[in-house]
């Protein structure tokens, strides 16, 4: 629930809430299918799956339409993960809801990735406010361990 909160008070205060929205989608689908009996799909599941379509566009809206450089490859990187969740979203959906290991799965792929752009935020965000000897990749190697 704290990793929802922290996104969603992301997306209100970021001047582009594209990222901090899709981190609010990977949370709360990640909760939601706990949440959610076997085999069962909402109206909840349907919105996620048009805003999340939405946010992968966009991506790849702004990869389109960026100056070349680093920022369009990742752009093509967060539009090719939102694509595949859309996807994955789309099939859940097609297939009247997912049970077992397949539950399981989506809820650890999709709370990682949210933590990941949580600590990807932070980093990028404050490491110009760290010690000296902190090296700036180190709680990246720390999320990967």
């Amino acid at each position: 629930f704290s990793l929802l909160l922290m996104a969603g008070s992301g997306a209100y205060f970021a001047d582009d809430p594209t990222i901090a929205i899709s981190s609010v989608y990977f949370a709360s689908t990640a909760w939601v299918i706990v949440l959610m009996p076997e085999k069962k799909i909402g109206v909840f599941d349907i919105v996620a799956f048009i805003v999340i379509s939405v946010i992968s566009a966009n991506f790849f809206y702004a990869a389109i339409t960026s100056e070349p450089g680093f920022m369009v490859t990742m752009f093509y990187i967060f539009g090719s993960v939102a694509l595949l969740a859309a996807l994955l979203d789309l099939n859940m959906i097609i297939r009247g809801g997912i049970s077992g290991a397949h539950r399981i799965a989506r809820h650890l792929w999709r709370m990682c990735y949210a933590l990941l752009g949580a600590v990807l935020s932070f980093v990028a965000n404050t490491s110009d406010k760290w010690p000296n000897f902190i090296d700036a990749n180190l709680p990246i190697y720390l999320l990967i361990v």
